[in-house]
């Protein structure tokens, strides 16, 4: 229909999972899943940005650039510092530290 579909709530960053569901960072940090039409909070770690993988593969940059990976439950914190991120098809994520330089991880 060519027509933007308001949800509700806001966010700073979005990335949307292979099913379709979208995950939103809040102006606070926090973390939410758009799940059948009701945000699920994934809770314990204040992040900066978002990426997700086809695969399904969740990574945040945490506020102090700490990288995490979701394990369907909970945060668990992965090596490096990055200020942004994305993944890739396989769930390999990439990101760029505070020094601009270009980082590859592992999924």
């Amino acid at each position: 229909n060519g027509n933007w579909i308001k949800i509700p709530g806001g966010g700073v960053r979005i990335d949307v999972d292979p099913k379709g569901n979208a995950w939103v960072i809040s102006k606070d940090g926090d973390v939410f899943r758009y799940v059948n039409n009701v945000w699920l909070s994934a809770p314990g770690v204040k992040a900066n940005d978002i990426g997700i993988g086809a695969d399904g593969s969740v990574f945040i940059t945490a506020q102090d650039s700490s990288v995490y990976r979701w394990n369907g439950q909970s945060w668990i914190k992965r090596d490096g510092k990055l200020s942004a991120i994305t993944v890739d098809t396989q769930g390999v994520p990439f990101g760029i530290s505070d020094n601009k330089q270009i980082w590859m991880g592992y999924p």
